[in-house]
């Protein structure tokens, strides 16, 4: 495990961790006197390591303001007589006030402190402060050690190297034209996801196929049948849903388990976020409706399962959509 490397030095960082954190007043009270002037903005403006918002699912695109805007991503950013950023405050909508979220203490290596609710919740260790970073060190309390290994290729960030008390993991970069497009992070089970892209779906054209698609493969089922199946796995990369048809009177509950074979319709080239993923459920639920209000699939019985869980279980808007035509999915 990567975190076996740097056990002793992780267990100076959580030292360090608690004894920042019974001095944290005082702490944030001795910066304070420290900063030379302050910019507000609205947004983030910079990466403390090599893309630490894009790992977040952000963009750094924060604009600089003049004045206080009532909303919780205006941030204050305090600098020192050197030009370093030392503190970040954040302003919050429903305390009415700004709060301490980020604190910079520079030595030979730079400390960071991220703080919640006026607790310290994790302690950075690293080099190159926003720049190329090549190792950070942290300690998040019962979250545990946390390592960043980054490795480069040439001058661009190719991976990083995750190392956790429970085991290893890393995020992967993806450029075009020099510009980053994709980071993708492989979990210790070598599940993938995709943290960040500036690829964007073209979901009316996501619609458009599916429908096609759907419809084809209904039209050409050269059998009877009582129940289409449509599994989706929606969430792997390339994003995609399979489609089955049965003709038993009561269908297992596992469209996998169905006498015909399954037909696999790929969506789209990259993995979804969290967010295009629950539209490219509701756009296939809105494209069942379509097929049953034209008596393609009327009368028959219709599983939609995402991951073989039936997706009005964890999608509301899906369930929306299905509810008011009065369809309803297994």
């Amino acid at each position: 495990m990567i975190i076996d490397k740097y056990l002793q030095q992780l267990k100076e960082v959580e030292r360090k961790f608690h004894y920042y954190e019974k001095n944290l007043d005082t702490i944030i009270q001795s910066v304070f006197k420290q900063i030379s002037h302050t910019i507000i903005t609205k947004g983030r403006i910079a990466n403390t390591c090599l893309f630490d918002e894009e790992r977040l699912g952000n963009k750094v695109n924060g604009k600089v303001v003049s004045s206080l805007i009532v909303s919780n991503d205006c941030m204050k950013y305090h600098y020192d007589n050197n030009n370093r950023i030392i503190m970040v405050e954040e302003y919050s909508v429903f305390l009415k006030k700004f709060d301490v979220i980020e604190i910079y203490i520079y030595r030979e290596i730079t400390e960071k402190l991220l703080i919640s609710s006026e607790i310290l919740r994790r302690l950075y260790i690293f080099d190159n402060p926003f720049g190329k970073t090549n190792l950070c060190l942290s300690y998040a309390g019962s979250n545990g050690y946390i390592v960043d290994e980054y490795v480069y290729e040439e001058s661009k960030l190719k991976e990083i190297l995750i190392g956790r008390d429970d085991g290893d993991s890393k995020d992967t970069f993806f450029y075009e034209e020099n510009e980053l497009i994709m980071i993708e992070h492989t979990s210790k089970e070598g599940i993938k996801r995709i943290k960040y892209t500036t690829k964007k779906p073209k979901f009316e054209k996501i619609r458009k196929d599916v429908y096609t698609y759907l419809k084809s493969a209904i039209t050409d089922y050269q059998k009877d049948f009582r129940a289409i199946g449509i599994e989706g796995f929606l969430d792997q990369d390339p994003p995609h849903f399979c489609i089955s048809f049965e003709n038993k009177p009561i269908p297992s509950e596992l469209i996998a388990e169905w006498d015909s074979e399954m037909e696999t319709i790929f969506v789209w080239d990259f993995q979804f976020d969290e967010k295009q993923l629950k539209k490219c459920i509701k756009i296939i639920a809105e494209v069942i409706v379509e097929l049953v209000q034209e008596g393609m699939l009327r009368k028959k019985l219709i599983y939609f399962h995402q991951n073989q869980v039936v997706v009005t279980q964890n999608y509301p808007s899906s369930k929306t959509v299905l509810k008011k035509a009065q369809i309803t999915v297994l």
